[in-house]
């Protein structure tokens, strides 16, 4: 479930998106393989998660965070990315000193072979003007 909590202390909804190519949905974790815990920082964006590889296609992040550390009037943003490029992008657009919070989500490669590694990007944004993008560095998939 994705939620999102605000300087109010405002909660939204769940969310499930597709966007370029691969599947990034709220999802439970199954069994699988911790691969390790992710903490990322950009100028005015964090991202903390944990990663977990369930299949050779697979993979879940765990209690996931996006900050948004700056009030620069841009958004925070994170990607999630395999072999095969961005599965989707995830905002906190409430502006500074908020985030929002996904309890689980799971990617699936539709790359047409194998996931052999997955990282995270980092970075914020507004109208084309963004920050350099930090990534967490690749953690290799043990199903490979």
């Amino acid at each position: 479930m994705k939620t999102r909590t605000g300087r109010h202390g405002l909660v939204a909804g769940t969310v499930a998106a597709l966007v370029g190519g691969g599947v990034l949905a709220a999802a439970p974790a199954s069994a699988s393989v911790y691969a390790g815990y992710i903490d990322i920082s950009a100028t005015g964006s964090r991202v903390t998660a944990h990663l977990y590889f369930n299949s050779r296609t697979s993979f879940t992040l765990t209690d996931v965070t996006l900050y948004d550390t700056k009030c620069d009037a841009r958004s925070a943003k994170f990607a999630a990315y395999d072999d095969y490029g961005g599965l989707t992008i995830h905002t906190d657009s409430s502006g500074c000193g908020t985030h929002v919070h996904w309890d689980s989500l799971t990617g699936t490669s539709n790359g047409g072979d194998h996931i052999t590694k997955v990282w995270l990007e980092t970075w914020s944004e507004s109208t084309g003007n963004l920050t350099t993008p930090v990534d967490s560095g690749k953690f290799s998939n043990p199903y490979r």
